[in-house]
């Protein structure tokens, strides 16, 4: 809460002095720094009145954050910029399992082990960051990518058993657009270039 608030008075002070422009700001976080970014939303639209443009989350953390107690005002939630789109590579376990965005993509179902990563042995902590840091690996390479699509359908399974392929295609990662809202899926590969060409 408290980084959120100071990147958000330093953005507001910015715009205020001519140097960007809050209605074209996009803020891009992963894990914590998803909520930071949410954070930061909710201090320009309680400071401004105004929203900023877009919020990427990145696999937002889960552990802690998931709880039913848990309000939209103590994590990352759909109206904390125009349009937030959330990435979910690694859901139920170090990332945030449901929808919370205006626009949630599930790489692969959303969850681990991510294609690629592997089950990780217990004395090994690294790996199981592996599916979590998916989000920011499939983001990167979407940046050059206006062919990286996900498939609008309402479960992974739908997505398996071909129900859903009338189903509208969204452009996904960086090129993402505020047009396509909902739930959308797609499939990657296990390394690098992850796009799966159709």
């Amino acid at each position: 809460r408290v980084v959120g608030k100071a990147i958000g008075h330093f953005l507001i002070e910015l715009n205020e002095e001519g140097q960007l422009q809050l209605s074209r700001t996009h803020i891009i976080g992963h894990s914590l720094g998803s909520h930071v970014a949410g954070f930061v939303g909710k201090h320009i639209y309680r400071t401004t009145g105004g929203r900023i443009d877009r919020i990427t989350g990145l696999d937002p953390a889960g552990p802690l954050f998931e709880f039913p107690f848990i309000g939209d005002d103590e994590r990352l939630t759909r109206t904390d910029a125009n349009f937030v789109d959330v990435i979910h590579t690694d859901s139920g376990i170090l990332g945030f399992k449901s929808a919370i965005g205006d626009a949630d993509y599930f790489p692969n179902g959303g969850s681990a082990i991510q294609p690629g990563c592997n089950i990780p042995p217990l004395h090994n902590i690294f790996e199981y960051v592996c599916s979590h840091q998916r989000s920011l690996q499939y983001f990167i390479e979407s940046i050059n990518s206006k062919k990286f699509v996900a498939k609008a359908c309402d479960s992974w399974i739908s997505y398996q058993m071909g129900f859903c392929n009338l189903n509208d295609n969204a452009l996904f990662g960086e090129w993402a657009s505020s047009n396509f809202t909902g739930q959308f899926f797609l499939r990657t590969s296990a390394s690098s270039p992850y796009l799966l060409e159709s």
